[in-house]
C-alpha cells in the first residue's frame, strides 16, 4: 500500500472555507460517541441542544458537534434521536438563515447503527424539501492508522495494515461484520444490491483536478451511497472539494464518516498535539484545584496496564466501586455509592486520584439483556459518585477512560451540556476540552479518552502534561 502524498499547489483548505463562507454552510455533526473531534480543534460540543442553543452556533456558522451517544442505543431509539437532532437543527438554521449541512459521525471500524441513522436523517432532509441525491461515506481515520483504499478500510494492526473485517472490531457483540468489501458491507446493512453503491477512487481524487471524483458523486443520485477512499490528509480534502462541485451542480449530500473527514470539510488545518505546546492555562475565572481526577470505566487490558503504569509515575490514590457489592445491595447500591462518594471526596483533597471499577468484567452468562443491566447499573453508580462530589472541591481536571465512560461522566456526573473542543494530546488521539459555563466546574479540562487507544505509558503521559511536566512524556 504505497503512499502518494500529493498536494495540489494551491491550498485546498482555503478553498474549502471559502465555499463554506459563499454558501453560507452550517456543520452539524451528529457524534454516535464523545471520540469524534479526536481530529479537530476550537469547536463547540453540545449535548441535548435545543432550538435556540443551535441557532446561537447558526448564527456564528461554527461546526457543531452534539453528542448523542446514540451507539449505545437500540437502533429504533438511535433513529428516533437522529430524526429529533435533525428536524431542531433545521428549524435553527432557518432561524439563522444558514444551510444545515449534516455529518454522521461514526466508527472507523465500522461499528454504528448505520442504516437506521441514515434512513432518520435521510426522511428528516425529505420533509423539509431537501432530499437527499448522494450519501457519501468517508470512514478513514487517518491519524489513527485507519485507511480506505481500493475499497476496504484498513486498520494498522502492530505495524501493518490489515482488513478491519479481519479485526476484533468485527467481532464485536452489536455491530460485527464479516464483509471485506465496503461495497458489499454497505449493501448488506441498507438490504441492497452492491451495484448501487459507488465508490470514488485513489487515481480518481489524485489525477485530472479530482473532477472524475466530483462527477461520481454528482451522478449517484436517487440517495446513493458513494464510498471515498483515502489514505492521507490530502486525499480527504480533494475528496472535500470534489463534494464541493457536486454541491454546486445542485446536489444535496449527507456524510456518514470517521473523525478525519470533519476536519477537511470545515476546512480547518491541523492543530499542533498539546503535548508538544503544552496544556493552555485556565481561565481567569476558574477556580483551579490542586489535585485531578481520572475515572477508568474501560475494562480492555490495554487500559488495565496503562492504569498500572499510571498509578506507578504519579501515585494516585485509588478509590475502587466494589460491583460485586454494589449488585448484592438490598438498597439499589445507595450505601455503597455514598460510601465510595465520600472516599473519592476525601482522597482528591490530598492526592491526585483515580475512581476505578472493579477489574473484573460482571456479565450474566447467556443473558445479553440482563449483561447490559448490570453494565448501566454500575455506570449509573460511577456517576453518581461523580456527581456527589462538592461543587466547592475544586478540580484540576478530569480524565475520563472508555468511549461510554466519557460521555455519561461529563453528562451525568458533571451536568455537561457544552464545551469547547481545545485540541488533542497527540496526534489524532485524545481530546482535551474545556467544560462550559453551564456546569458546576466551568472551564475544567476534560479528557475524553477511548479505551484502547495508545501504548501502557499513554495515560501516564496524559497525566504528566495536564501536570504541566512535558519532560516526562519524553524520558
Amino acid at each position: 500500500m504505497a503512499d502518494a502524498n500529493l498536494r495540489p499547489a494551491s491550498d485546498p483548505l482555503s478553498q474549502i472555507r471559502g465555499y463554506n463562507e459563499r454558501s453560507a454552510a452550517w456543520f452539524v455533526i451528529l457524534d454516535d460517541d464523545p471520540t469524534g473531534a479526536q481530529a479537530v480543534h476550537g469547536v463547540t460540543v453540545l449535548i441535548e441542544p435545543g432550538v435556540e442553543e443551535l441557532r446561537r452556533s447558526a448564527d456564528r456558522r461554527e461546526p457543531t458537534f452534539v453528542w448523542t451517544n446514540s451507539r449505545s442505543l437500540s437502533r429504533s431509539d438511535a433513529e428516533a434521536l437522529n430524526r429529533e437532532m435533525a428536524r431542531t437543527a433545521f428549524e435553527a438554521a432557518q432561524q439563522a438563515g444558514v444551510r444545515p449541512v449534516f455529518v454522521s459521525r461514526s466508527d472507523s471500524t465500522l461499528r454504528g447503527h448505520f442504516a437506521p441513522e441514515l434512513t432518520a436523517l435521510r426522511a428528516v432532509c425529505a420533509e423539509v424539501g431537501r432530499p437527499v441525491d448522494t450519501v457519501v461515506f468517508v470512514p478513514a481515520f487517518v491519524e489513527a492508522g485507519r485507511v480506505t483504499e481500493d475499497d476496504v478500510q484498513w486498520v494498522l494492526w502492530d505495524g501493518d495494515f490489515v482488513p478491519a473485517a479481519q479485526t476484533e472490531f468485527a467481532g464485536d457483540a452489536t455491530f460485527g461484520y464479516s464483509e471485506r468489501d465496503l461495497r458489499s458491507w454497505v449493501a448488506a446493512r441498507l438490504g441492497e444490491s452492491v451495484a448501487t453503491v459507488k465508490s470514488v477512487s485513489l487515481d480518481a481524487l489524485r489525477g485530472n483536478g479530482g473532477r472524475e471524483a466530483a462527477q461520481v458523486i454528482a451522478s449517484a443520485g436517487g440517495g446513493a451511497v458513494v464510498i471515498g477512499n483515502a489514505r492521507t490528509a490530502s486525499d480527504l480534502e480533494a475528496l472535500a472539494l470534489a463534494c464541493q462541485r457536486a454541491e454546486q451542480e445542485g446536489r444535496h449530500i449527507l456524510y456518514r464518516t470517521g473523525p478525519s473527514f470533519v476536519r477537511a470539510l470545515i476546512g480547518q488545518p491541523p492543530g499542533t498535539p498539546l503535548a508538544e505546546t503544552g496544556m493552555p492555562g485556565p481561565e481567569p475565572a476558574v477556580q483551579e484545584g490542586e489535585f485531578g481526577l481520572t475515572v477508568v470505566g474501560s475494562h480492555t487490558a490495554l487500559t488495565s496496564s496503562q492504569l498500572e503504569a499510571a498509578v506507578r509515575r504519579h501515585g494516585l490514590a485509588a478509590v475502587e466501586l466494589d460491583v460485586d457489592a454494589l449488585l448484592a445491595s438490598g438498597d439499589g447500591g445507595e450505601k455503597v455509592v455514598a460510601d465510595c462518594a465520600t472516599a473519592l471526596e476525601q482522597s482528591l483533597r490530598h492526592a491526585h486520584s483515580v475512581l476505578v471499577t472493579s477489574r473484573i468484567v460482571r456479565t450474566v452468562a447467556d443473558d445479553r439483556e440482563r449483561s447490559l443491566a448490570v453494565a448501566r447499573q454500575v455506570s449509573d453508580a460511577v456517576c453518581s459518585i461523580v456527581a456527589r462530589l462538592p461543587a466547592d472541591l475544586p478540580l484540576r481536571y478530569v480524565v475520563a477512560k472508555g468511549g461510554i465512560t466519557s460521555h455519561e461522566v461529563a453528562v451525568r456526573g458533571l451536568g455537561m451540556r457544552q464545551a469547547l473542543v481545545m485540541g488533542q494530546m497527540f496526534t489524532g488521539q485524545v481530546s482535551v476540552l474545556r467544560l462550559g459555563a453551564d456546569t458546576a466546574r466551568p472551564g475544567l479540562p476534560y479528557v475524553v479518552f477511548p479505551g484502547n487507544v495508545g501504548h501502557t505509558n499513554t495515560l501516564a503521559d496524559v497525566l504528566s502534561l495536564l501536570e504541566g511536566d512535558q519532560g516526562a512524556v519524553a524520558r
